[in-house]
């Protein structure tokens, strides 16, 4: 008999890993070691936050260098909780990503899905929506969709200081590839850099020479050149505020 699997309504990711696509064999296997660990580490921190009313554990799966990660969003009590909990999680994401030379880019998105992780299988229109703009933007990290900017508002309309935050997420210009720009919500994953728990743990005493360190190392493929300079300009954007006084750095805890 088989197995009634049903829609559910949450947050869906999808990533892809810049430059992946010229890795070389031994590129490949770091990239996977380095992938596996840093699912593990999201799936362990998730493991964490079981007492934000009922906060469910990530789905992830995985398709060569793209990565689909699915959050169920049950009660509308707590969603405005657990989607605090998906930005600390998908900044921590992106970050752990980045210090293991991984770089990625991508969407998320708020909707209908069906999951089946037994097959590796996640359709319906919450990933249709964030498959239809995770490739068209020009730089490394994670903004919502259009769609989704409402989503957000709606949910944080009592508190829209948390969807303004340039520490967590918050709206910004988008570079696109046909060189125009759209205001979405982005992850600043630039914070975590400034993060004090961050800074002591890794034994760093300036985070712009930090970023630059992880930077130094990767390959720029011609043609990527916009991407790694947008990236460039969006942590000089969060190091501005910050240095202004802004925002302030929120040390988290470790994992």
């Amino acid at each position: 008999m088989s197995k009634i699997i049903k829609r559910k309504y949450g947050a869906v990711i999808l990533l892809d890993a810049l430059g992946a696509s010229g890795f070389s064999d031994t590129q490949i296997k770091e990239f996977l070691s380095a992938r596996s660990e840093i699912n593990e580490i999201i799936k362990d921190l998730s493991t964490n936050m079981k007492g934000w009313g009922k906060f469910h554990s990530p789905n992830i799966y995985t398709f060569g260098d793209t990565i689909v990660i699915t959050f169920v969003l049950r009660t509308k009590k707590y969603i405005p909780e657990h989607i605090k909990g998906i930005v600390i999680l998908m900044r921590r994401y992106l970050f752990h990503s980045m210090e293991n030379g991984i770089l990625f880019r991508g969407s998320f998105s708020f909707g209908h899905f069906i999951e089946d992780p037994k097959t590796n299988t996640v359709m319906g229109k919450a990933l249709s929506d964030a498959a239809s703009w995770y490739e068209l933007s020009d730089w490394m990290g994670l903004n919502s969709t259009p769609s989704s900017n409402s989503v957000l508002e709606y949910y944080f309309n009592h508190a829209p200081q948390f969807i303004n935050d340039a520490k967590w997420i918050h709206p910004y210009d988008v570079p696109l590839k046909t060189g125009k720009t759209i205001n979405l919500y982005s992850i600043s994953w630039p914070a975590a850099f400034f993060d004090p728990y961050w800074l002591k743990d890794k034994k760093k005493d300036n985070p712009s020479k930090w970023f630059l360190e992880i930077l130094k190392d990767l390959p720029v493929p011609k043609g990527t050149e916009s991407k790694y300079e947008n990236m460039k300009k969006y942590f000089e954007f969060i190091e501005d505020k910050i240095a202004n006084n802004q925002i302030q750095p929120t040390a988290e805890s470790g994992g």
